[in-house]
């Protein structure tokens, strides 16, 4: 499985934030099918810029019931994607950026105008 779907989620990481996975680490399990390979996945990455990364694999949940979702986080903001890795061509992406960053704020002290939001409505990032 982790070849099958995980492997387009760790290149898409790669791909956005133009950095290679140096490290890996995964946990694998089958939980509910009895294939030959596992239905659930973890896997934790490490970039060649330290960044880190968690990516789940799940064979054994209903489709409706995973979002596919891509969250990406640091200290200028987010990106949120959803919908965007399958066979269809829907998906949105939703970028979260700080206004007028100058320091990361450790006290995360949040005025309610502290962000600027963009939504990119069918996005495809392949």
């Amino acid at each position: 499985m982790i070849t099958d779907l995980g492997s387009h989620c760790i290149d898409l990481l790669e791909m956005i934030l133009g950095k290679s996975v140096t490290q890996v680490s995964c946990l694998l399990g089958n939980l509910v099918h009895h294939y030959a390979v596992e239905d659930i996945a973890v896997v934790l990455l490490k970039f060649e810029d330290d960044t880190l990364a968690s990516v789940d694999c799940l064979f054994n949940t209903p489709d409706n019931a995973s979002k596919n979702r891509l969250e990406i986080y640091g200290s200028l903001g987010s990106l949120l994607a959803e919908g965007t890795i399958g066979q269809g061509a829907e998906g949105t992406l939703k970028i979260i950026s700080k206004k007028g960053f100058t320091h990361y704020d450790a006290l995360q002290t949040r005025p309610n105008d502290c962000h600027e939001e963009f939504l990119c409505a069918d996005f495809r990032p392949y």
